[in-house]
């Protein structure tokens, strides 16, 4: 969806005119990919700090950290290095303080930037979240955990409501919508859904609720929430929350119900395959997708279709086997040896 939504002027261009109701609907939503990848991060993360709960009766939060470190910062700095390389040499535009932003998490809380490394807003949220949560995890255990999530998502969109109604923010209207003060309810949530799941009794009475049909209702809805509205007083910020907590609900319908359709369609081995790359391939898609008038011109051959669909895969692909990969394993192996120390 991201690629799509940054692609859509270079697929428009390539492909011709007769596609450019798909391009403009992605050009409009697909940027909603990125709600999505919040939600899977939260419920993913959450799950495996309660799966080494019920393992060890405990969090090890030192394992946690050198596990994400191995797995988020080598692929990042070697992206961040390449163009880095690239703004010294004059063939794409970016700025020293953006690029410090990057490096140390804060881009989210950087006004303005170029478009190569617009994207690190997200990667900075999700490390802020990677950073607190765990830590409210470790301390309170699953089960006090849940009330206290939930109320701080719910915090998060009213806050994010109050910012953007009453212009409580020091920079310019967008960063009411980047900020991880006001923006992190979309990771809560997704860790609202692991609790939720990780208790038997509430997970068979989902399971009896969630049943597959559940999957194209909550899209409905989902999708409904972005038809015009009367102008009612906080309606905005308020479908901002429902589509916050609707996400994880339509994750929860694929894990409950394996066999059915939506979840055999993305079990399916190509998106298997776009899933295992789609941190590498989230990193390196800003250098070939591009709208127009933001573009390199040194770089114009592939940052055209399809040649830049090929140089992004190409590029992911390298990352996640060279980089990903290996620094995956010697995260697990400096686990095991501080164990054993």
């Amino acid at each position: 969806m991201v690629i799509l939504h940054h692609g859509s002027y270079s697929i428009s261009d390539g492909v011709g005119p007769w596609i450019r109701p798909f391009t403009r609907f992605f050009y409009y939503y697909g940027e909603l990919g990125v709600q999505v990848f919040f939600a899977i991060s939260g419920l993913l993360i959450c799950s495996r700090l309660i799966q080494e709960h019920a393992d060890r009766s405990r969090v090890s939060l030192r394992d946690f950290y050198v596990r994400r470190a191995y797995r988020i910062l080598p692929p990042m700095m070697g992206f961040l290095g390449i163009v880095g390389a690239l703004g010294a040499v004059g063939i794409v535009t970016i700025k020293l303080g953006q690029w410090l932003s990057c490096v140390f998490l804060y881009a989210n809380y950087r006004p303005g930037g170029t478009w190569t490394l617009g994207h690190f807003w997200t990667l900075s949220l999700e490390e802020h979240f990677y950073l607190t949560w765990p830590f409210l995890f470790a301390f309170l255990g699953p089960r006090k955990t849940l009330p206290v999530t939930i109320l701080l998502a719910l915090g998060v969109g009213v806050w994010r409501g109050v910012n953007i109604a009453y212009s409580l923010h020091p920079f310019d209207l967008t960063h009411a919508t980047v900020r991880t003060d006001t923006m992190c309810d979309g990771l809560l949530y997704g860790a609202v859904m692991a609790l939720l799941l990780a208790r038997p009794g509430i997970r068979e009475r989902l399971m009896r609720v969630m049943r597959p049909v559940m999957f194209y209702v909550l899209l409905g809805v989902y999708i409904g929430t972005f038809l015009p509205m009367p102008p009612v007083p906080f309606l905005g910020p308020g479908l901002s929350i429902l589509r916050a907590m609707v996400l994880p609900m339509l994750l929860a319908t694929t894990l409950l119900n394996p066999r059915s359709l939506v979840s055999r369609v993305l079990e399916l081995g190509v998106l298997r395959y776009v899933g295992r790359l789609s941190y590498s391939l989230y990193l390196y898609q800003q250098l070939f997708f591009v709208w127009h008038g933001l573009g390199s011109p040194f770089l114009t051959p592939i940052q055209s279709f399809p040649l830049n669909f090929v140089c992004a895969f190409a590029c992911a692909a390298g990352s996640y086997y060279l980089i990903e990969k290996p620094a995956i394993r010697a995260g697990y192996r400096r686990v095991e040896v501080l164990r054993g120390s």
